[in-house]
Formats: structure tokens, C-alpha cells, sequence
């Protein structure tokens, strides 16, 4: 099974990705998509946005 990441927040759709997203996390993981939006947000400081649009971990 493959997640897709939404990752640009002024994009069309974006709320209805991360809303597929995170339904798709809570079957997978079988937890509350609070839960996991909360993870989420706590991992969120430790992450950069790169050139390339993806995510890097600050080092």
C-alpha cells in the first residue's frame, strides 16, 4: 500500500489529500487520525523545506 504525501499546502486539494492521507494512516496503523496528525506535528520543527520540494532532516 502507498501513501501519498500532500506537500504543498497552496495546492488545489490539499485538505482533501491530507484528509485520504490520514484515513489511510488510521486503517494502516489502527490508531485515531488525531493521533497521528499530533506525531505529525511534533516531528514538524525538526524538518526543512528544501529547493527540490521535498523534506530534509536538519543536521
Amino acid at each position: 500500500m502507498a501513501v501519498i504525501l500532500p506537500l504543498h499546502p497552496d495546492t488545489p486539494g490539499f485538505p482533501v489529500s491530507m484528509s485520504v492521507m490520514l484515513e489511510t494512516l488510521e486503517t494502516i496503523e489502527a490508531r485515531s487520525q488525531l493521533d497521528i496528525l499530533r506525531d505529525l506535528l511534533a516531528i514538524v520543527p525538526n524538518f526543512t523545506r528544501q529547493d527540490d520540494g521535498g523534506f530534509g532532516v536538519k543536521g
